[in-house]
């Protein structure tokens, strides 16, 4: 086996400077390229953690703004239900009104035809009477 010389040996320690120089320089592209996809990696979760922040952000507000809107559909609705028991009352209140007014007509028009059906009988057997008499005396005139 070949002893290597002097300059064999300076170019094999010179071509390990080199592959070690190499080795260095990927290592630290390596480096740099894993932080850079580090960093897209990092960036790209803080973009879609914000995207989420926003959107949880303006579904709350779309909660807000929906249950705002049922509250005001719920008063409206109590108010409406308020205003169909004022409404049944009063109509309940008028029935009663036209059922007491339709009994003092059905009364009065009894009272009147009773009171002209006896003017009228009065003046009948009053009449009658009369002629009665009338005749009971042209009878007791005449003999008979």
């Amino acid at each position: 086996m070949k002893v290597p010389n002097h300059d064999e040996l300076a170019g094999i320690d010179n071509a390990k400077q080199s592959l070690c120089m190499i080795k260095s320089l990927l290592t630290e592209k390596q480096n740099e390229e894993e932080i850079e996809q580090r960093r897209e990696l990092k960036d790209a979760i803080e973009i879609k953690l914000r995207e989420e922040a926003m959107i949880s952000r303006v579904l709350k507000e779309k909660l807000v703004s929906k249950e705002l809107g049922i509250e005001q559909l719920q008063s409206d609705l109590a108010a409406s239900v308020r205003f169909q028991v004022v409404l049944q009352n009063e109509i309940q209140r008028f029935q009663n009104e036209l059922r007491c007014l339709t009994k003092v007509q059905a009364l009065g028009s009894s009272v009147y035809f009773r009171n002209r059906t006896d003017h009228s009988g009065e003046r009948r057997l009053a009449s009658g009477k009369g002629e009665r008499r009338s005749r009971g005396s042209a009878n007791r005139v005449n003999g008979g």
